[in-house]
């Protein structure tokens, strides 16, 4: 035959070093390619499960910055839950000495299905992350960015929490079920009162 005309011949099966076939070892390999495929499917239907499970607890621990409408729109997103939204600053003396009551009661909260939502109002993040991140919190991290006069308090006021022209922290509210407020307090007693309110609105609390 001259150079090239084996192109069109089949080629004869490929001989080890110990005389055997190199085809069975071709169908081996393809068997466990498959079988490896098929694995991977499983393990992306367990994935699914791992992810509904890690979505109800999505935020928890985490941080991140927010502006006036995207804050009231965490709240208004709650629907159909009771919720608490608490207002502090971490340069604020009132808000430093009620957050430790409020983040014990907070996780109480959690567990009767009460939505947590604490927004930090520094103006500074520095100052924010270094209260909070040593911090092992039930609820995100979240900080509203700097906003202009009078826009917090027209981002808000749909939800039913008054802001006003100035407002003092820490401010919290109890927004029950059909997204009425049903209680609101500035002060270092907040957590005490959240708890008060939460019971009426049928959360059951010792």
């Amino acid at each position: 035959m001259g150079p090239g005309s084996d192109r069109n011949v089949n080629p004869a099966p490929f001989i080890g070093s110990k005389g055997q076939s190199m085809f069975p070892i071709r169908r081996v390999a393809t068997f466990l390619l498959l079988l490896s495929f098929a694995v991977l499917l499983c393990s992306c239907g367990a994935g699914e499960n791992d992810t509904v499970s890690r979505q109800s607890s999505r935020g928890i621990g985490e941080s991140r910055n927010v502006t006036v409408g995207q804050a009231a729109e965490m709240i208004r997103a709650g629907q159909g839950n009771v919720r608490v939204v608490l207002l502090y600053g971490a340069f604020c003396p009132a808000s430093r000495e009620m957050f430790p009551d409020f983040v014990a009661r907070a996780e109480v909260w959690r567990g009767r299905d009460v939505e947590v939502l604490a927004f930090s109002t520094d103006d500074q993040e520095s100052s924010w992350r270094k209260y909070l991140d040593s911090r092992s919190l039930p609820f995100e991290k979240v900080r509203i960015l700097p906003w202009r006069p009078g826009q917090l308090d027209a981002a808000f006021r749909p939800t039913g929490i008054h802001i006003g022209k100035t407002f003092g922290t820490p401010l919290i509210a109890v927004v029950d079920r059909d997204g009425r407020v049903i209680g609101q307090h500035s002060g270092v007693r907040g957590a005490e009162f959240a708890q008060e309110w939460l019971r009426s609105a049928g959360i059951s609390i010792k």
